[in-house]
């Protein structure tokens, strides 16, 4: 961006010139700085002790060898040891059963973007694809959580169903 001329070829200022500045700065900014600075959340958000490592697994999600999701999975190193015999492949939900920790909660948030371009390539999308973005923390019995994961779901492949219940007929379920 420092590559911009202060002036057009007429003498007049380059247009837009200290946005793109702006722009330019914030963007090194948030992507450097940011992510270091929200690690410590991730932790926190994870209730892992200071002197205790996180686990990331990442994972390429197929059904009948078509890529589905990208899921990236972050939880305590005590907890991934717990489950490493079986970490590889199958549902961290069976996983975290196995090791006495049902999961009994998830809170997630759903939105949709363009796909990256390694997205793009890990689910064979088109360069025009789009994702489902779900980020979800998995609490077990004791409210303590399990894992934070962000899943990237190939949106064309995908439909979801949202049941809303309240009061009475929630209780009749």
């Amino acid at each position: 961006a420092l590559a911009l001329p202060l002036e057009t070829d007429a003498g007049t200022p380059f247009p837009g010139r200290d946005l793109i500045l702006f722009l330019t700065f914030s963007v090194i900014l948030a992507t450097l700085v940011g992510q270091g600075l929200t690690l410590p959340l991730v932790i926190r958000a994870l209730g892992l002790e200071d002197d205790e490592g996180a686990f990331v697994l990442e994972r390429l999600r197929a059904a009948d060898e078509v890529p589905m999701a990208l899921e990236r999975a972050v939880m305590s190193e005590q907890l991934a040891s717990s489950i490493a015999a079986s970490i590889s492949g199958g549902s961290l939900h069976d996983m975290f059963r196995g090791a006495g920790r049902p999961p009994a909660l998830a809170i997630a948030e759903v939105t949709a973007r363009h796909a990256t371009k390694r997205q793009r390539d890990l689910l064979d999308l088109p360069s025009t694809g789009i994702v489902i973005v779900e980020r979800r923390t998995i609490f077990d019995d004791a409210q303590l959580p399990l894992e934070r994961t962000v899943t990237w779901y190939a949106a064309e492949r995908y439909s979801f169903q949202a049941v809303l219940m309240s009061g009475d007929y929630a209780g009749r379920r």
